[in-house]
């Protein structure tokens, strides 16, 4: 299984559950989250120091200092000497399977439109100074809708409304919504960089014999998946979408039933992270490459959703293509999913691969 997706923390409440001798051992109790990753993680701390003002304290102007930590992808090689090298054994798919087929992955950066960019210029840089602004004061409520906008809107810059917030109430309640920033809404009829080069590379796939299984993520709350499935129809492509209306037991079903006629089927990765193949090994259907229009920040998730093709039985050679747009909030979310995927199969590697230093990748912050 996929035990470690980046972070010590993972690995914490497994060992409690079924070995928690040698946390107990440490002083180590179960809500000890933050000292655990202090231990064995690696935690960034940002002090923020700011001159003291007469309401601070009206007898001096002292600095004041406070203090943030952030856990960051990363584990620290004591862990596997204390805590896993006489529970665990370390293999690796190669090690139980002869013959796998070669897995090919790469990244494909995509450039912005010239108005595409301008546009998710603006929102950022309005963004950016007002969140600035309110953490100083502690207040982190823009952070969530900053993140998932700025995900967003460069794949579907369409229909925005204002972004803010809710002003505090008086005793508790929700106040007035403060405007933050106004998004441009763009013309929906032209067909934006990465839409393109997501066409342009499912043609390719299919002249050379290949399906394609393209994972989404914004699929309810904009309408993402129906918009590139239409535009893949139009290139004479044959498209199925399948749906989280689709249940669990009949997914493989559906697979069966709907794949061999698909050139591309369309999901989210969470609807195949567990318990299915995308290839019959009778030859009936083999979606051999994968891609992700967009990622997210799940590790489990697309680590999953990634192997879902290069599995036992498989005999066509694998690719696994990851999109996004160039200098934005997907090029540092790819930064951070990479430097927890470093992370996660250095840990895999097992104890003879350790060395001294944390085993993680710096990312950009925001």
């Amino acid at each position: 299984g996929t035990l470690i997706g980046g972070y010590a923390e993972h690995l914490r409440p497994l060992l409690f559950r079924l070995a928690p001798g040698s946390l107990v051992r440490e002083g180590l109790g179960w809500a000890d989250a933050m000292p655990f990753s202090e231990l064995y993680g690696r935690i960034e701390k940002k002090v923020t120091e700011r001159e003291g003002d007469a309401d601070d304290n009206r007898q001096s102007r002292g600095t004041k200092k406070t203090t943030t930590k952030y856990v960051r992808p990363g584990i620290m090689p004591p862990l596997f000497g204390r805590h896993l090298m006489d529970k665990a054994v370390f293999l690796s798919l190669a090690e139980v399977s002869d013959n796998l087929p070669p897995l090919e992955e790469e990244c494909i950066p995509v450039p912005m439109a010239a108005r595409q960019r301008d546009a998710y210029d603006a929102i950022e840089g309005k963004l950016k100074d007002a969140l600035k602004e309110m953490i100083v004061k502690g207040d982190k409520r823009l952070l969530g809708k900053m993140l998932n906008a700025l995900l967003c809107y460069p794949d579907y810059p369409f229909d925005w409304s204002p972004i803010g917030y809710y002003e505090k109430g008086e005793g508790g309640g929700e106040g007035a919504f403060r405007t933050v920033a106004i998004p441009d809404n763009l013309d929906p009829e032209t067909t934006y960089p990465k839409e393109y080069a997501l066409v342009e590379f499912c043609k390719k796939e299919k002249s050379l014999g290949r399906q394609v299984w393209a994972f989404v993520q914004y699929t309810d709350t904009r309408p993402v998946l129906d918009r590139l499935a239409k535009m893949l129809k139009a290139e004479g492509l044959k498209v199925g979408v399948l749906r989280a209306s689709v249940s669990l037991a009949k997914r493989e079903e559906w697979i069966a039933k709907n794949g061999p006629k698909c050139d591309v089927v369309l999901s989210h990765p969470k609807l195949v992270e567990t318990g299915l193949d995308l290839f019959d090994k009778n030859g009936g259907h083999n979606f051999c490459t994968l891609c992700f229009y967009e990622t997210g920040y799940a590790l489990f998730t697309l680590r999953q959703a990634s192997r879902r093709a290069w599995r036992i039985g498989q005999q066509k050679a694998c690719k696994v293509a990851y999109f996004y747009y160039a200098d934005s909030m997907q090029s540092r979310a790819m930064e951070l999913m990479g430097a927890k995927m470093a992370a996660a199969k250095t840990a895999a590697t097992g104890p003879d691969q350790l060395t001294d230093e944390p085993l993680c990748v710096p990312e950009q912050g925001l």
